[in-house]
């Protein structure tokens, strides 16, 4: 149901962006390239929502670079307020 409201939670509800991805039908190849192509307009999203697109259960890459673009947002002092989370999520990148 989610997925049906896409464009919504993008204009509306951008920090849903963690939700709306785990709503994507994997196996759908036209969802998860309608998703990556509203990954490359989602607005700005704060730090640890952006993290939470660096689990394991989200392991495409596309959804990662989109996470990794909105930190490169912080300033060196941010980054190093989420370093220990970040570390963690490094532990589960796929090399």
């Amino acid at each position: 149901l989610l997925w049906e409201w896409r464009e919504y939670v993008r204009a509306s509800h951008p920090l849903g962006v963690a939700k709306l991805v785990a709503a994507v039908d994997w196996t759908r190849a036209a969802q998860v390239a309608e998703l990556h192509a509203l990954l490359e307009h989602w607005p700005q999203v704060p730090a640890r929502h952006a993290l939470g697109l660096l689990v394991p259960q989200f392991a495409d890459q596309q959804v990662r670079a989109a996470a990794v673009r909105w930190l490169s947002q912080l300033t060196d002092h941010q980054l190093c307020l989420y370093l220990l989370q970040l570390v963690h999520a490094v532990r589960h990148e796929p090399f």
